[in-house]
Formats: structure tokens, C-alpha cells, sequence
């Protein structure tokens, strides 16, 4: 039991040992000043901040609001079902009206859905350019007012609406 003690009180006293110890000291000291600049040169940038925030703390939606969401979400499906393009066109509307809203709650910067999803940087969310189309769909329904939407066209956009709402986790 000795010559344990004794192999560990000299390996702890090594030249050897004091060189990790060295290494591992600047490692340390340049990791955390890695860490340092990275966080001050996002400073500047508030989306970094804002994304923190979301994760650790949430969006801040009251549950009340949140069933509201619900309601008005179920409200869109039971239009697609109607089997009227007229109501295809107001469950397209209503959703693109709710994933607005959603990227409002969630810190997202804009008069509304367009400038929002022009405000969406690389990463922020997993399928912006389905949502700038979705978007575009919507657009076109309020502006062009022959333009026709399908039961499929329409389950096809609010498809897109649904699986960003889903990833945000509001419905």
C-alpha cells in the first residue's frame, strides 16, 4: 500500500504531471475567453438574447390563450372539411392570422407575417422559404380576387402553418 502511496505522491509532483496541469490551465483560461467573445460579439445581435431567453423561460403564452388557439385552430380544420372554396380561402387566412400572431409571442420583429419572415435568419426556423410561399398564398387571396384554391392547395399551405406552429410547440 506504500508503494501506491508513494507512485502517486511522486507521479503528483512529476515534471510530467505539472506539464498537463500547465496545458490544461491555458486550455481552460483560452476556452473560456472563446466563450467570452463569442457572447460579446452576439451582444449586438438581440436575437441571440431572445433565443436564450425562449428556451430556458418559454414564449410567456397563458395556457388560457394557448386553448384559444386551439379552439381557433380546430375552427380552420372543420373549414377545410366544408368542402367550400370559400372557406378554403378563410382557413388559409386564419392561419397565416395565427402563425403572425405565434411569431409575435415568440419575439419575432414586424408590422406583419412578410417582414416577419424577412426578420428570420438562417437556423431561426427550420422551413422559412415554405413559409414565405405559404405566405405568398395568402397574399394572393387577398389581392387577386380569381384566384382559385382547391381543398389540396389550401390542406397544403395550412399544412405548412400547422408544422411551424407544431415545432414552436403551440398546438
Amino acid at each position: 500500500m506504500d508503494i501506491l502511496a508513494n507512485f502517486g505522491v511522486n507521479f503528483y509532483h512529476s515534471p510530467f504531471f505539472s506539464a498537463i496541469k500547465f496545458f490544461l490551465g491555458v486550455y481552460s483560461v483560452v476556452l473560456f475567453a472563446d466563450i467570452v467573445l463569442v457572447l460579446a460579439a452576439q451582444v449586438k445581435n438581440k436575437d441571440l438574447i431572445r433565443d436564450i431567453r425562449t428556451t430556458f423561460m418559454g414564449t410567456g403564452l397563458p395556457i388560457s390563450a394557448k386553448n384559444k388557439l386551439l379552439k381557433r385552430w380546430e375552427e380552420i380544420q372543420r373549414r377545410l372539411r366544408t368542402g367550400n372554396i370559400s372557406q378554403y380561402k378563410v382557413a388559409v387566412l386564419e392561419a397565416d392570422s395565427i402563425t403572425n400572431e405565434i411569431l409575435g409571442v415568440a419575439g419575432y420583429k414586424g408590422e406583419n407575417l412578410g417582414e416577419k419572415l424577412e426578420a428570420v435568419t438562417h437556423g431561426q426556423l427550420s422551413k422559412p422559404d415554405e413559409l414565405r410561399e405559404a405566405h405568398d398564398i395568402r397574399n394572393r387571396i387577398i389581392h387577386e380576387k380569381d384566384f382559385h384554391v382547391d381543398r389540396k392547395l389550401a390542406e397544403d399551405t395550412i399544412k405548412i402553418y400547422e408544422d411551424l406552429l407544431r415545432e414552436l410547440e403551440f398546438i
